[in-house]
């Protein structure tokens, strides 16, 4: 399972939706016009997909079992996918030794604007440091070797291979914001209020997620140079200028990415 593309792909459908593609008949048509099977298939790839190389090898049974759909129409959408560039079909999969069976289709997803695949860095070996000789004892070596030659060429390599810089070490991650729990609680009550509002508007469950994922993405998500909504809510509950029900409503509002949360207080929506 691949929550990041899932993820990401519940924060960038109100865009993704309005791709064009090519019907069967020849007429170019938005997604958002086509039914939501094209969704169901797309999240079970993303659902089926493994991080980091973000690769789905599921077979079409098992993934049109998961989506709800038949062969035909799984096929169908993952040729669309192929078309737009969301999919890129890699190498197909042995079965293990000793296993048997045809090899299993493999596809990478690549919806746009996802973030850089979080590839392990490779550390260089460190390379082997000759031992350091004064100038003097390595003169006098080489002198009872070649006659008296200096072999300045080895001490100066000595110091150079002392001075090579120590080998990369590996990229700290970045810190995860910590919300207080009084925040958690709210964020989570509002995950709830989502739901239940998806849920009144008969959406399918991979609706729902998406909705739910959706809302919960613009909490954390900074718009220009305003603070966060998820920090504004944590503030003002810490400083009492707000209750937890109004935290809610304003996080569960979908005005989070236009409005600050004191001015929603102040009913400038």
């Amino acid at each position: 399972m691949s929550a990041p593309l899932l993820v990401h792909l519940a924060q960038n459908l109100a865009v993704l939706e309005l791709t064009e593609y090519t019907s069967e008949n020849g007429k170019r048509r938005r997604l958002k016009d086509s039914g939501g099977t094209w969704l169901k298939v797309l999240m079970t790839i993303c659902n089926f997909a493994q991080e980091p190389d973000r690769y789905c090898t599921a077979g079409w049974r098992a993934l049109s079992k998961a989506a709800g759909t038949n062969h035909d129409i799984s096929e169908r959408w993952t040729s669309v996918f192929l078309e737009l560039g969301w999919l890129v079909k890699r190498d197909a999969v042995r079965p293990e030794a000793g296993r048997r069976g045809k090899p299993a289709n493999c596809y990478e997803v690549t919806l746009p604007g996802l973030p850089p695949k979080q590839l392990e860095l490779m550390q260089p070996s460190p390379k082997p440091i000759a031992p350091v000789q004064s100038i003097t004892e390595a003169q006098s070596k080489r002198a009872k070797r070649s006659g008296g030659a200096a072999a300045l060429g080895q001490v100066v390599g000595s110091v150079v291979h002392q001075l090579h810089p120590e080998p990369l070490q590996h990229l700290q991650p970045v810190a995860e914001p910590v919300w207080s729990q009084e925040c958690e609680a709210v964020m989570a009550s509002a995950r709830s209020v989502v739901l239940h509002k998806a849920i009144e508007r008969h959406l399918s469950h991979p609706q729902q997620v998406i909705a739910v994922e959706q809302a919960a993405g613009s909490w954390t998500a900074t718009y220009g140079k305003r603070t966060c909504p998820a920090e504004q809510v944590q503030s003002a509950l810490a400083a009492g200028q707000c209750t937890d029900t109004q935290a809610v409503q304003y996080l569960a509002s979908g005005l989070c990415h236009r409005t600050d949360l004191e001015k929603y207080l102040r009913g400038e929506n």
